[in-house]
């Protein structure tokens, strides 16, 4: 495996965990019982953060776009779709 999709794995495990972090239900969904009776993280989501993640998952899409298997494309399209969605909150509805 190369070190670009090392990184980009790497990249999506780490969307996961901010997400995971926030939103502990959503990890109880995704099977992971080591989030059970676990509240979600205290303390302001800031948007410096989010786009810092979302501009490296983008950018290990852009460059493995034909290189990457169809699962780890998707998974880079989760993981920017999950923080569109977490910029929205705190950009506009002002959930920080």
């Amino acid at each position: 495996m190369s070190n670009e999709i090392e990184a980009a794995e790497a990249a999506v495990a780490d969307v996961l965990g901010f997400i995971f972090r926030q939103h502990p239900y959503t990890a109880r969904r995704a099977g992971l019982p080591g989030f059970a009776a676990r509240l979600p993280a205290v303390g302001p989501r800031s948007l410096p953060d989010i786009d810092r993640r979302r501009a490296t998952v983008l950018g290990h899409l852009a460059t493995l776009a034909d290189r990457a298997t169809p699962e780890l494309r998707a998974d880079l399209h989760a993981a920017a779709k999950f923080l569109d969605v977490e910029r929205f909150e705190v950009e506009q509805l002002g959930m920080a």
